[in-house]
């Protein structure tokens, strides 16, 4: 997949992109998110474009699932209610998928963001001060 950059890159600089822009876009963070040296920032900023251009129209949840999987990575840069608030509506809007139901359920990366999130949550129930 990691060989797909530049192209995906390509597509999303062409005058196409605007009317296919959640297909590359979508396909670009993937790519960026998975890679072997993985860039969740850019990943993110290309999930945002696909969900925009897609619109509310949730169909499997990929979207949102693999936000919230980049927004988990990035996690220790933004230590804030309002963070941990995206994540879960991303992980909400996933779960109405059973696919991504049932992957949210035995994900490690979500499955420890969720224990952090416990213990983070008895530690200091006013996480409201972290904003």
């Amino acid at each position: 997949m990691e060989r797909s950059l530049p192209i995906f890159k390509a597509l999303t600089e062409t005058d196409e992109a605007t009317t296919n822009h959640w297909w590359w876009y979508g396909a670009l963070a993937y790519c960026l998110k998975d890679k072997r040296d993985p860039d969740y920032e850019e990943a993110l900023r290309c999930l945002d474009v696909a969900i925009a251009g897609r619109g509310k129209n949730i169909r499997s949840g990929a979207y949102e699932f693999n936000r919230a999987i980049c927004r988990i990575h990035l996690s220790a840069k933004h230590p804030h209610k309002a963070w941990d608030a995206q994540i879960s509506s991303d992980l909400d809007a996933a779960k109405r998928s059973p696919k991504f139901a049932d992957i949210i359920k035995t994900d490690p990366t979500v499955q420890n963001w969720f224990q952090q999130a416990r213990s983070d949550q008895a530690a200091s129930p006013d996480r409201s001060k972290l904003t």
